[in-house]
C-alpha cells in the first residue's frame, strides 16, 4: 500500500514519533488572521469557551481604582500612575487587603472546579479540533512574521506533511497507548478519513510548504551576505614579483 510505504519512509527519515512531538507545532489558514484573532480558538471550533482564570488580587484591585486615580493625577505618565497604584495597594488596611484576597481564592476554586468539569466535556475529537486550530494559528503568525524579519539565521526545517500533522493533532488523544498499538491506530483512522478532514491537514502542509520557501530565500540572502563580508575581509594572497 503507498500509504504504508509512505509511512515507513516518514520513520526512517524522523525516526520514532517522540521525535516528531519534539519538533515545532504549525497550522491551516481558512479564515484570515485579523478574523481569528478576534475569536477564542474554542469559538473557531464551534464549541462553548472555556473558563476564564480569576485575575491575581493586586490586577483586579488596581482595574477598579485606576480611573479614580488617573482622574486624580491626570498629567502623569503610565509609570508614574502604576507607582501611584501600587503605593496605595501597600498602603491598605490589612483586614481590606485580606478580604480582597479571600474572594480570589474562593473565584480561583470556582475557576478550578469548572475547568475541570468543562474539560471532561470535551469530546476527543474537539480536542483533536483545538490543536489543529492551535498549529494553524501560529502558521498563520509565522508568516507574517517571516515576511517581517529582515532574514532568518537557522536554516529552516522543511515543512511537515499533512500526515505529520494529523499525527500531532492526534497526539492528545494517545493516553497510555505503545507508539507502535497508536501509530497503527492513527494509520486506519487516517485511511477512513474524509476528503474534507484530510484537506485540512492538506492546507496545513501547504502553509508550512509556503513559510518553508520563504524562509529559505531569505536564509540563503543571508548566507549569501555573510559569504561576501567573509571574503572581502579575507587578506588578498601576496604576489610573487620575477626577480623572487
Amino acid at each position: 500500500m503507498a500509504l504504508n510505504r509512505n509511512i515507513l519512509q516518514f520513520y526512517n527519515v524522523m525516526g520514532s514519533y517522540r521525535n516528531i512531538l519534539s519538533s515545532r507545532l504549525i497550522f491551516p489558514n481558512h479564515q484570515s488572521l485579523a478574523t481569528m484573532a478576534k475569536k477564542s480558538i474554542e469559538e473557531l471550533a464551534g464549541i462553548p469557551p472555556k473558563p476564564k482564570k480569576p485575575l491575581a488580587p493586586f490586577i483586579k484591585w488596581s482595574h477598579s481604582v485606576r480611573p479614580s486615580i488617573k482622574q486624580s493625577h491626570p498629567s502623569v505618565q503610565q509609570a508614574e500612575l502604576y507607582q501611584l497604584i501600587r503605593d496605595q495597594w501597600e498602603k491598605m488596611d490589612a483586614v481590606a487587603k485580606n478580604q480582597i484576597l479571600e474572594e480570589w481564592k474562593t473565584s480561583l476554586q470556582q475557576y478550578r472546579d469548572s475547568k475541570s468539569k468543562y474539560e471532561g466535556s470535551i469530546t476527543p475529537e474537539q480536542k483533536v479540533d483545538l490543536k489543529r486550530l492551535q498549529m494553524e494559528l501560529k502558521l498563520t503568525r509565522d508568516q507574517k512574521k517571516i515576511r517581517r524579519d529582515s532574514e532568518v539565521l537557522k536554516k529552516p526545517k522543511k515543512p511537515l506533511t499533512p500526515f505529520k500533522y494529523f499525527l500531532l493533532a492526534e497526539s492528545v488523544n494517545r493516553g497510555s497507548l505503545k507508539i507502535n498499538e497508536w501509530h497503527n491506530l492513527l494509520l486506519e483512522k487516517w485511511e477512513a478519513l474524509s476528503p474534507e478532514k484530510q484537506a485540512q491537514y492538506e492546507k496545513l502542509s501547504e502553509i508550512d510548504s509556503k513559510n518553508y520557501e520563504l524562509k529559505m530565500h531569505k536564509w540563503a540572502e543571508a548566507e549569501g551576505d555573510n559569504t561576501s563580508k567573509t571574503k572581502s575581509r579575507e587578506k588578498p594572497n601576496k604576489v610573487k614579483s620575477s626577480s623572487e
